[in-house]
């Protein structure tokens, strides 16, 4: 089991994970679905830590991905 995953599986063991560090765990174990997903889920709560999603380079893996163009577009930020 890679590093990311165990850290992964610790991370989702805690009640109430943070939801930035939970999708930033979910990419680094290369698991695409469960990231957006959780970036998705962070919206409403306007999670803190999504505002570096531009500038944080482990979600390189996803920045081609049409779902993350529209998690861009629904935080507010200019397109790219």
């Amino acid at each position: 089991m890679s590093v990311a995953r165990k850290d992964l599986k610790e991370l989702l063991k805690r009640p109430s994970p943070d939801l930035w560090e939970l999708a930033n765990a979910y990419v680094l174990a290369d698991m695409p679905e469960e990231t957006l997903h959780t970036l998705f889920q962070g919206l409403p709560t306007h999670e803190p830590g999504l505002l570096r999603i531009r500038v944080d380079p482990d979600f390189d893996p996803i920045r081609n991905d049409p779902r993350y163009t529209e998690f861009i577009r629904k935080i507010g930020f200019p397109k790219e």
